[in-house]
């Protein structure tokens, strides 16, 4: 397995419990926008894979990364990194790549391959309007990058928030009813990503009414 070091040049907190970690972007890096990588930290032995949300024309990589308190500790950890710290990471992968306009799903931070694949397709040519965004998040306050996401995508950015109930935003999970009240045509490319159950149960659904192809990171 090869490695890069690479360190950060960057590193905010952008929302409650979520990062913005910028890096050096290592001589000859490539990848394709919706890629991830497996990052190592200092004293920690086991990786955990991260999507970039820069573009691989950008000269760093960025990534955005939730904290999760109970989730082992490698994200918590995040948090005391510093800029002028080093990080190791491997060339990128997963299938997670642009095949033409589509429908997007995104539960969590399972929104930031899409970020990257929505930032490229607008420095190219713009985002197209048949392209829809489906995107659950538990609080406004854990919504990534929203006004970026309007920005591409104006009314067809769909955000809905599971714990809360606030005007101008849907309430409660993606499930096949969000979704039929939008998609008419199911003979679409898919984009799904978040949580692995979450995948599993949009994927068996989307096939079942016809879905030309799902593509998830996996």
């Amino acid at each position: 397995m090869i490695k890069h070091k690479v360190r950060i040049l960057e590193f905010d907190e952008i929302l409650r419990n979520t990062l913005r970690i910028v890096v050096t972007k290592p001589a000859g890096y490539d990848y394709k926008p919706g890629q991830a990588v497996s990052i190592w930290m200092p004293g920690i032995e086991k990786p955990k894979p991260f999507t970039m949300t820069s573009l691989p024309s950008d000269d760093h990589l960025e990534f955005i990364i939730r904290i999760y308190p109970n989730g082992g500790g490698f994200t918590m950890k995040m948090q005391q990194l510093k800029v002028g710290d080093e990080l190791e990471i491997t060339n990128a992968w997963g299938k997670m790549s642009f095949k033409g306009n589509g429908i997007f799903i995104a539960g969590g931070c399972g929104i930031t391959p899409f970020i990257a694949i929505l930032r490229e397709l607008d420095r190219k040519e713009g985002v197209s309007d048949e392209n829809l965004l489906f995107y659950s998040c538990k609080s406004n306050l854990d919504i990534i990058n929203e006004k970026e996401l309007k920005e591409y995508l104006g009314d067809n950015a769909v955000i809905t928030l599971t714990r809360e109930k606030i005007d101008n935003y849907k309430h409660g999970r993606i499930d096949a009813k969000m979704i039929e009240e939008k998609v008419d045509d199911f003979k679409r490319v898919f984009y799904l990503c978040g949580p692995m159950d979450f995948i599993k149960e949009m994927k068996d659904f989307l096939y079942s009414k016809g879905a030309l192809e799902v593509v998830t990171e996996l």
